[in-house]
């Protein structure tokens, strides 16, 4: 990221595929949402065995062919994530000043990218599929089991600290915080990871979305 010469920056793995306009349609958005730092478009998924998937968007969102601005924490919670790095173009100034991609990360680089993107500026969206989501290849970090917890809330307590105006974070991203640490949760579980759970559990504690879990059930 560093070293692109562009202000824009549009990514793609080796493993997935855009559709012939995808270029033309982010920079069609880009154009007509001049104020986001990121342009994304919806994706299908494409799952072992060759079935094709497309994401589960409301009709809502599927009648703006043209795009609009979604808000991509209520966006991820009633539906799914809307993008993820294969689909989405952003203007480098801003994706260096979230700090680029986590390298520390083992999975979910995408989803926390993208994260802290939205908490800073508008994200603008085309709900028409352009890009094919490759989900059946084997060396895929998703197919590993993740123990250990999130960055989001650290992030997110960062950007607070950073704004100084001393305001709670607004609902829908606590909401967002809350239903991705709950579902986290299950693999700490899975590996036995109980310091993780408690971290978890004591970081979503009053959040709206969150499964409150008694933390003495923690052992």
């Amino acid at each position: 990221v560093a070293e692109a010469k562009s202000e824009l920056i549009a990514l793609l793995d080796a493993d997935d595929e855009w559709s012939e306009d995808f270029l033309e349609t982010i920079l069609s958005l880009r154009r007509k949402f001049p104020e986001a730092a990121a342009w994304g478009t919806a994706y299908m998924e494409m799952h072992p065995g060759g079935q094709l998937r497309h994401l589960p968007l409301d009709e809502e969102t599927r009648r703006h062919t043209d795009g609009l601005l979604v808000n991509f924490f209520r966006f991820s919670i009633a539906m799914q994530q809307p993008c993820n790095s294969s689909t989405t173009m952003v203007r480098k100034e801003a994706l260096v000043k979230v700090g680029g991609f986590p390298a520390d990360l083992v999975r979910l680089t995408d989803t926390h990218t993208l994260f802290r993107l939205a908490l800073r500026y508008p994200m603008a969206y085309c709900p028409v599929a352009k890009a094919i989501y490759h989900l059946e290849a084997d060396n895929r970090t998703g197919n590993y089991l993740y123990s250990g917890n999130f960055h989001f809330f650290e992030y997110a307590s960062a950007f607070r600290r950073e704004r100084g105006d001393g305001q709670e974070l607004r609902e829908d991203v606590r909401a967002y915080l809350g239903y991705m640490h709950t579902g986290s949760l299950y693999n700490n579980w899975l590996a036995g990871n109980r310091t993780a759970m408690r971290e978890i559990i004591r970081d979503c504690q009053g959040i709206p979305g969150y499964l409150w879990v008694d933390r003495k059930s923690v052992v």
